[in-house]
């Protein structure tokens, strides 16, 4: 085996780490292989043999801390130390990992997405606002992370569980408008998560709070500002109609499903929003 022949070489520790990565990989295969073969009959053994691959990476990961202090990757190690345990609900033992990035290793790249995770942490598991607000601000200390836009989208809801809508709001169209938005972070929980579309829909959620007297018009002129897309325009002002209704603003709700109907020409939809139409009137 090629790390037995490398004892005292410098690479011993990238090798360990690729091997790490290997069991990681062949851990997912294996879940998903037994997933897909019992579909609607979940098993605790789908998840056993994909843990104990999961064990043994951690195993290796720790090796590398414990017999390379020195190694200029560490701070990646403590990385995906803590995603492992996040994945297996060892929070305890996650958290050790991501401060240890944050105290350690303070100019690493790694460091703002340990802040931006421990925001989750708080703001999922704990419902901590205030510490999940913390550690999302921090993350915007990193203008040039990608985890940032994250980060700002995130803080928008704590503000929306402070009921502050008009600084939620604000944060939304900075997460819309800002070019990091368009970046993709390199965290599996973020790789499908389209920033930019979810910021702008719930930008629809908390318009109708913050802008209370607008009328149909001024609403319309606002998200069309924002949109960057035919398409992305008729789903924000579903959403927007679908607040108004609702919020039984019955005006607003109409005069939104009206322009609807004359952006979208499927029968079917159209059909739907003369429904809605009616409701309002």
């Amino acid at each position: 085996m090629l790390i037995g022949r490398s004892k005292n070489r410098p690479y011993l520790p990238e090798l360990r780490l690729r091997l790490a990565e290997l069991y990681i990989e062949k851990s997912r295969l294996s879940y998903f292989i037994r997933k897909s073969k019992h579909a609607e009959d979940k098993s605790a053994l789908d998840q056993f043999e994909s843990n104990m691959l999961k064990q043994q990476a951690i195993e290796i990961y720790e090796r590398i801390l414990t017999h390379h202090p020195d190694y200029e990757g560490c701070d990646k190690v403590h990385f995906f130390l803590a995603h492992e345990f996040r994945e297996l609900g060892q929070m305890d033992k996650m958290l050790i990992h991501y401060k240890k990035i944050i105290s350690k290793f303070k100019t690493s790249a790694y460091v703002p997405e340990a802040h931006l995770l421990l925001g989750d942490y708080y703001f999922n598991q704990k419902q901590q606002l205030d510490l999940a607000t913390r550690e999302y601000k921090t993350v915007l200390q990193y203008p040039k992370s990608p985890a940032v836009a994250i980060a700002r989208y995130k803080l928008a809801w704590c503000q929306i569980n402070n009921e502050d809508y008009a600084a939620a709001i604000k944060l939304f169209e900075a997460s819309v408008t800002s070019a990091m938005a368009k970046k993709k972070i390199d965290i599996d929980t973020y790789r499908r998560v389209d920033v930019r579309q979810e910021s702008i829909i719930d930008m629809a959620f908390c318009y109708p709070e913050v802008h209370k007297k607008a009328t149909t018009q001024e609403a319309l002129a606002y998200f069309q500002r924002y949109a960057w897309s035919r398409p992305v325009y008729a789903l924000v002002l579903e959403k927007l109609a679908s607040r108004y209704f609702v919020k039984k603003r019955w005006q607003n709700a109409a005069g939104i499903y009206r322009q609807l109907a004359q952006l979208r020409q499927n029968s079917e939809k159209l059909l739907e929003y003369t429904h809605k139409i009616f409701e309002c009137v």
